[in-house]
């Protein structure tokens, strides 16, 4: 069945798209137009049959066939231009198959409401897909403004205009003919009324009597409308009336909330005062000396003096206490501090959390409990600063290998076992990747150039270097798909498979078209990969089907993936999450700015992301779970569960200062050079932080207070006597009433 137009509009604008239906498809062309020839052909006698899904598909059926196969039957497209048929998927979608038909000039736009082409998103009435393609549309609407200027066709003449444009005939002629029907419509009009009047003036004698009641019945609707007048005067009045009321009651709201305002501003600033009153008071009594001050971070020294603060009289400490809630508040669910003694490069826990491994840039590394910090087995110093710290499978958590700037492989345990140390020859002596195979029998390792697996027993090699065909950079993964298979990914532009016991090449699949800078491991038999060009493709490693999962404007940093999707961090402090199932929403999904980096913890079946923030030298550890989108015009962004704020003062936090447990209770974070602060998550990352822990922290008392603080410094700060930071007798004599350690 052929349509003469197919109509598309928003089920939100039914009421005017119901009119518009019924004025095309009730219409008849003039008699003297049937037939002429016009752009599209003879004129017909009616407009009928205009398709309109509703209308014409309620009988059931396959909706999108149905849909394709009338745009395919329609010799035009009549859309009803709103702002909200604009925000509509399915109108923009009809515009597109219908121009990719080949049909642009038949698209006949007709505006109800919005501006067309204005870039506002609440204002716009152009679908995405018409714009900035210079359309003529018909205008509905009749707004005359301020200036006297006219704006739109009104109704009739919109209808009119998108008449002749579905004719194919110009709109004067059309109009001229409907003028003509009028007029003739009018002449048998006056041709009635003659006759009734002859009628009427034989019977005058029978009419007169009625004649003179209908004359008292104008005077008594003439009166009735000055009535009826005066009433719209007085509504008028009472409406102006109204406004001013409103008007006046808004000034009045402005006028208490900017006074709401001030005395937020002026209970902020007396806060403020009390605070620096407490720290000048602390100051004048020296509590602290200059020494502690250049060996501390500002965040730390400000602890330290709202701590003494806290011993001084009460009216005296009122700021103090305030800032202590304040940062016990962002100190979450702190577990320890782990007492190292150089400046920190990595940490890695063990699977099971019950150990934490940190290395350092001195080249040493050294294994902790997680739970109470005690430091267990043997520190093992390497040459160059730790760039590789993972925890070995099959070892229950107590063995791990770590690899140095210059080449030094080690593993180490937890118990008494001694460590095994051997040097790479690795290119230049670098590695800058090591990770251990499934059953923990093997390791491999990456540099600048190539990568090598090795005995875990005898740090002996098993295979030769794995290289990339000559390609000069930086091999950017080396891990095990199994016990049996390795996988490498590197400059050249392709993915390759090992035998993991003889270094026999498996399968080699050159996927992109440029080199490869990063890429991760999937849960099952796959990779997630990212080149020089910013492409990021997702490959099955057991048959080599690969597909592009996005292209980016940025330059990508590092890959993790989970059971959903991979997180994708670009450089500039932004991440984007690309889902692996079907999106149709083509919003992008991302992080929060100041991104450093991205790791997916999957706990407990569930794919939550624990991501590290920096903000003006501050750091934050944000988990977000990829399951909860929040909606923000044209983006959407993960879900936060726990926010941990103000980790790595002065520095960030940034890739690889921070380590995470498989199980997904506990992080351990690198705050100052050399503190390692673990942080406890809950059962549900959500249940250490919001108004429960808020209120916990109010309730406790100064002594619990000043306690909690405490836990946050440093050891050596923490346990330093109160007179050796003292400077002179004087000071002395006047801090002799506080206690003679800083921290109990």
């Amino acid at each position: 069945m052929r349509y003469r137009a197919f109509f598309s509009y928003a089920r939100a604008d039914d009421r005017i798209a119901n009119w518009l239906h019924r004025q095309l498809d009730s219409y008849r062309t003039p008699r003297s137009l049937i037939g002429v020839e016009g752009e599209l052909g003879p004129a017909p006698a009616r407009l009928f049959p205009i398709f309109r899904d509703r209308t014409d598909l309620e009988a059931g059926g396959h909706v999108d066939s149905a849909l394709m196969a009338a745009l395919e039957a329609s010799e035009t497209l009549v859309v009803l231009c709103t702002p909200t048929s604009a925000r509509s998927a399915w109108v923009n979608r009809e515009c597109a198959a219908f121009i990719e038909l080949g049909r642009e000039k038949l698209i006949f736009p007709i505006i109800a409401a919005g501006e067309p082409d204005s870039g506002d998103a609440e204002t716009e009435c152009f679908p995405p897909v018409l714009r900035g393609r210079g359309l003529l549309a018909a205008d509905l609407r009749e707004i005359r403004k301020p200036s006297g200027q006219l704006v739109g066709d009104g109704r009739e003449g919109a209808r009119l205009k998108l008449i002749a444009g579905l004719l194919g005939l110009p709109l004067d002629r059309l109009v001229q003919r409907e003028r003509r029907r009028q007029r003739q419509l009018v002449s048998l009009l006056s041709g009635a009324a003659l006759t009734f009047l002859a009628v009427a003036v034989a019977a005058a004698g029978f009419w007169w009597l009625s004649d003179q009641r209908a004359t008292t019945i104008e005077v008594q609707a003439d009166r009735i409308t000055i009535e009826r007048d005066e009433a719209n005067r007085q509504r008028d009045e009472a409406s102006r009336q109204r406004d001013l009321a409103v008007a006046a009651r808004d000034a009045e709201a402005a006028q208490r909330q900017r006074a709401d305002e001030n005395a937020e501003v002026a209970e902020e600033r007396r806060r403020i005062a009390a605070k620096a009153r407490a720290e000048a008071l602390v100051a004048l009594a020296g509590v602290l000396m200059s020494r502690t001050r250049e060996e501390d971070t500002k965040g730390n020294f400000d602890l330290q003096l709202a701590i003494a603060a806290s011993h001084l009289d009460p009216e005296d400490r009122t700021g103090a206490v305030t800032y202590l809630r304040e940062r016990v508040r962002g100190a979450h669910s702190l577990r320890v501090t782990l007492p190292h003694d150089q400046p920190v490069r990595i940490a890695a826990f063990a699977p099971n959390g019950a150990y934490v491994a940190v290395g350092d840039e001195s080249g040493g590394v050294a294994v902790y409990d997680a739970r109470s910090g005690r430091p267990t087995g043997a520190r093992v110093d390497l040459r160059g600063e730790i760039m590789a710290l993972e925890p070995l499978a099959g070892s229950s958590g107590r063995t791990f290998v770590a690899a140095s700037l210059e080449g030094d492989l080690a593993v180490l345990s937890s118990g008494s076992l001694t460590p095994i140390v051997r040097q790479t020859e690795h290119w230049e002596n670098m590695v800058i990747f090591a990770a251990g195979s499934p059953s923990g029998e093997a390791i491999i390792t990456s540099g600048a150039d190539a990568a090598r697996i090795w005995d875990t027993r005898t740090l002996n090699p098993l295979t030769p270097f794995l290289s990339s065909d000559g390609a000069q950079g930086q091999i950017a993964l080396a891990d095990f798909i199994d016990a049996e298979t390795a996988v490498t990914a590197g400059p050249d532009n392709t993915i390759r498979t090992w035998r993991v016991y003889t270094g026999e090449r498996v399968a080699t699949w050159a996927v992109h078209e440029s080199g490869i800078v990063a890429g991760a491991l999937d849960p099952w038999d796959g990779v997630v990969t990212a080149d020089r060009n910013n492409v990021i493709r997702h490959t099955n490693l057991r048959d080599g089907q690969s597909r592009v999962l996005a292209t980016l404007q940025a330059s990508v940093r590092s890959i993790s993936v989970g059971y959903s999707g991979a997180v994708v961090v670009l450089e500039g402090g932004h991440g984007r999450f690309l889902p692996f199932g079907e999106d149709h929403d083509e919003r992008p999904i991302v992080l929060g700015s100041g991104l450093r980096s991205a790791n997916f913890l999957n706990n407990s079946g569930k794919d939550w992301i624990a991501a590290s923030y920096s903000f003006n030298g501050n750091g934050n550890i944000a988990i977000q779970s990829a399951g909860d989108l929040i909606e923000a015009g044209d983006k959407r962004y993960l879900g936060i569960w726990l926010n941990i704020k103000n980790v790595g003062t002065g520095r960030g936090v940034f890739n690889q200062r921070v380590a995470y447990t498989n199980v997904g209770d506990a992080l351990a974070a690198i705050d100052n050079p050399d503190t390692v602060r673990i942080f406890d998550f809950g059962d549900d990352f959500g249940g250490v932080s919001g108004s429960r822990r808020a209120a916990a922290v109010d309730a406790l008392t100064v002594g619990e207070l000043r306690a909690s603080a405490c836990a946050l410094l440093p050891v050596r700060t923490r346990s330093a006597p109160l007179e050796a930071l003292l400077e002179d007798a004087l000071i002395k004599a006047i801090a002799a009433t506080l206690p003679r350690r800083l921290c109990g």
